[in-house]
């Protein structure tokens, strides 16, 4: 039979090819296809004119099938057909269509519909997800407005449920910045709330149901007309509370700027105050005596005026009763004995200013006193390392006035409950009875260890020690006596509180 006629047989097309195979339920295929190569099966029936097997290339991928020696797989296409090149010597190369077996179309049969039965199936998904979100989205849910429940669909509006409720409220007015009344019943149409919270009118647009809501319309607000802005600051003041002369006076509160809004209407001219953006908040000087939680039996004996040649010989008095307090040193002696507060520091000691040259403070002009304040500060911290705005004024000189000069320089003011007058050099006993009349827990005792000539302190302060140890007092430095306590706050007992960043000192008193 010619090639021609061939292409005629009732198999010649896929769709023939599988029909075929299925009624005679692929058992042959089965075993052909997979077991024998079918779809590698070398044809011998047609030759070339050179004696040769004719090659066969699929049409839709080029590739050319010789003797099959080497079995290369060729794509199953039930689609496809196979070109025979034979060479003729009169006409050259003939390329004819053949036929494929029939065991090769039915394996591609098997196989080539997989890819078009899943682009029907997923176009059935697809149609069924579509169907489903449109049913979705024609849902409706409940709410209750006013106490009425209602059924609408999601993402209906404010509008939609007020509409729908059949509500009535009172508008509100549109208003001067004063709250004089511009226009009647031109402000809000409504207020809402939504489960009982208040929903800003500047978000009536985009508010939408969800379902389950319960949405109540009452009567408008007012509406205020546009306005420019500007900001009024208002200074803080200084104010004192507590008690005027206290072992301790500091920083209670820092001050603060107030800032509020003055608004001008757009369309009536009118001027008012508005929104306080952040109230004045005066600087606070509170003075208090310290009382130790619980009672507890704490004194603190405290040296002023060092340091000086005396230093060490009070030094060894303390650490031989383990005893740590706090020495007020001058600037100007610090200078001097530049070493001498780093030992004291070593030795478990606490230091704090007393001035740069000890005068009355309250004598000197705003811009001297800051003076004797940084420079001590200065002295301390370069030969200690340390910074501190505690302060013990000397002669106890720091009015009201003296702190509003100072501007935030020291955070604390540190004075006595016992004054031994040591400076008079009244006599060793004199001194001792002044350091224990009337002692009680949180009583701060006033000595000195420079200043002049201290033999009769060096005499008189073991002795002191000893007997406040022997009345169970227990002697401590002032930071901790004012961490005893817990009504001072922690960073004025230790001597770093500094003013904070949005914080400014007052240039005036309350």
């Amino acid at each position: 039979m010619s090639i021609g006629k061939r292409m005629q047989s009732k198999h010649s097309h896929p769709r023939h090819a599988a029909s075929f195979v299925k009624q005679e339920e692929q058992k042959e295929l089965q075993q052909q296809a997979y077991h024998q190569d079918t779809i590698h099966e070398k044809p011998t029936d047609v030759v070339d004119n050179s004696g040769e097997p004719a090659s066969y290339t699929n049409q839709d991928t080029q590739t050319t099938f010789g003797s099959f020696s080497n079995h290369v797989e060729a794509p199953l296409d039930v689609m496809s057909h196979y070109k025979r090149n034979s060479v003729d010597s009169d006409r050259g190369v003939l390329t004819e269509l053949v036929e494929p077996s029939a065991a090769y179309a039915a394996q591609a049969y098997k196989k080539a519909p997989v890819t078009r039965r899943r682009f029907i199936w997923g176009c059935v998904g697809a149609a069924a997800v579509v169907a489903g979100l449109a049913a979705w989205l024609q849902r409706k849910v409940d709410v209750y407005v006013n106490d009425q429940k209602i059924s609408v669909r999601p993402g209906a509006t404010l509008g939609d449920l007020y509409k729908q409720a059949g509500l009535s409220v009172e508008p509100g007015n549109y208003i001067a910045v004063d709250g004089s009344v511009l226009q009647n019943a031109q402000g809000y149409p409504y207020s809402v709330s939504i489960d009982d919270n208040d929903l800003d009118e500047k978000e009536f647009a985009n508010w939408h149901v969800a379902g389950g809501e319960h949405v109540n319309f009452a009567n408008g607000n007012n509406r205020m007309e546009d306005y420019d802005v500007q900001i009024e600051e208002t200074q803080p003041k200084l104010a004192t509370t507590g008690v005027a002369w206290a072992t301790v006076r500091y920083v209670a509160q820092w001050g603060k700027v107030g800032k509020k809004e003055i608004r001008t209407g757009k369309e009536s001219g009118i001027t008012a105050d508005g929104d306080v953006i952040q109230e004045v908040q005066n600087c606070i000087i509170h003075g208090q005596n310290i009382k130790p939680d619980n009672g507890e039996k704490l004194i603190s004996v405290t040296f002023d005026d060092g340091p000086s040649i005396y230093t060490d010989r009070y030094l060894k008095i303390l650490s031989d009763r383990g005893i740590k307090t706090t020495f007020f040193n001058i600037g100007q002696n610090v200078d001097n004995m530049k070493e001498q507060p780093k030992k004291v520091l070593d030795e478990g000691h606490y230091i704090a200013g007393h001035s740069y040259t000890h005068p009355l403070l309250s004598k000197k002009k705003p811009d001297q006193l800051r003076e004797e304040l940084s420079k001590v500060k200065e002295s301390l911290s370069e030969a200690t390392g340390i910074t501190t705005t505690m302060f013990r004024p000397p002669y106890g000189d720091f009015t009201t006035k003296t702190w509003l000069d100072s501007q935030g320089i020291v955070s604390s003011e540190i004075l006595w409950t016992q004054d031994t007058l040591d400076w008079k050099q009244p006599g060793v006993n004199k001194i001792i009875d002044g350091a224990l009349k009337n002692v009680t827990p949180g009583s701060v005792v006033l000595m000195h260890d420079g200043g002049g000539k201290r033999d009769q302190d060096l005499e008189a302060l073991p002795q002191i020690l000893d007997k406040l140890i022997a009345n169970g007092f227990k002697i401590v430095s002032i930071q901790e006596l004012m961490k005893s306590d817990s009504s001072i706050p922690s960073d004025i007992a230790d001597g770093s509180a500094t003013m904070p960043d949005d914080c400014v000192w007052p240039t005036e008193l309350a």
